[in-house]
């Protein structure tokens, strides 16, 4: 019997809205007053990512944040909202990123993956227009989110030639709220009702190779800092997940932590107001020399 922690078979796909108008908008336009900016990195509709800035001028310190949904297309970028506008309000660019996802041409393997990369390199492609600091950015990703946060952060060392390798931005820092982060044990056990096995487009047994590259325990270490956050009543991926995760990960020499947040489930860390998402604010702070 597999000593990988269970995950529930409850899929990820509260919080989410239909994509909606103006998804293949032009390459950069504004969501209202104090909204997003829209940029594409793509010609596929969810091949955009939004800007929020902060006030003043740049560089901004920078957070490319991924959402998460079961890598399905029921949930899109708007779940991660709330906390993107907090950030910028604290004089933060958040960069919150769209990608194609299970239910879309194009999405799952290796289309997810490759979208989650162009779009972190797409951040650096207008020093003008978005004036960030590259050597202050931190990706950051909730649940399936989380777990192409950490993939990305490992960019730099997968083989040359594969999905992702050779970054043209390289992050400085990881932020993975609930992480899923072990692929070969969600696949085994057919949890989040089987979508880890159809986002990688097989079994770990048939395609071990792209398993060994894609997940985050099978890639420690990546040799930058980690911080993770994960609530104790989390009935969606159990909080055991990040205790093996960052486990491992110390083990192989990485900076890794977790801050375990008592009675927050799944998503009261993407509640702008709760005191697991002022944690994490924090934590990004410290991380981004604030």
């Amino acid at each position: 019997m597999s000593d990988v922690p269970v995950l529930t078979r409850r899929r990820l796909l509260v919080g989410g809205v239909a994509l909606g108008v103006g998804v293949a908008a032009a390459s950069c336009g504004w969501f209202g007053d104090d909204g997003p900016e829209r940029f594409v990195y793509g010609d596929a509709p969810s091949q955009f990512s939004e800007l929020w800035r902060p006030s003043g001028g740049g560089p901004w310190p920078t957070v490319v944040m991924v959402h998460g949904g079961s890598w399905s297309d029921r949930t899109d970028r708007t779940i991660m909202h709330g906390v993107a506008r907090d950030l910028a309000d604290h004089g933060v660019a958040v960069w919150n990123v769209e990608y194609r996802r299970l239910g879309e041409a194009g999405g799952g393997w290796p289309g997810t993956f490759a979208d989650v990369a162009a779009a972190i390199d797409d951040v650096g492609s207008r020093p003008d227009e978005v004036p960030v600091d590259l050597g202050r950015l931190v990706v950051l990703g909730h649940s399936s989110g989380g777990q192409l946060a950490l993939w990305a952060g490992g960019r730099a060392g997968l083989p040359p030639g594969t999905v992702g390798a050779s970054p043209g931005v390289r992050p400085q820092s990881v932020v993975a709220l609930a992480p899923v982060s072990d692929l070969t044990g969600c696949a085994d056990q057919g949890a989040l009702d089987g979508t880890c096995a159809a986002v990688m487009g097989g079994s770990p047994q048939e395609l071990p190779g792209r398993y060994a590259r894609t997940s985050p325990l099978a890639r420690v270490p990546i040799g930058l800092p980690q911080r993770l956050f994960h609530g104790q009543v989390d009935t969606v991926v159990p909080i055991d997940q990040s205790r093996a995760y960052v486990a491992a990960a110390a083990a192989a020499g990485d900076d890794a932590t977790l801050t375990e947040q008592p009675d927050a489930n799944h998503f009261t860390v993407l509640e702008p107001k709760s005191a697991a998402w002022g944690a994490v604010r924090a934590g990004v702070d410290q991380l981004l020399g604030r």
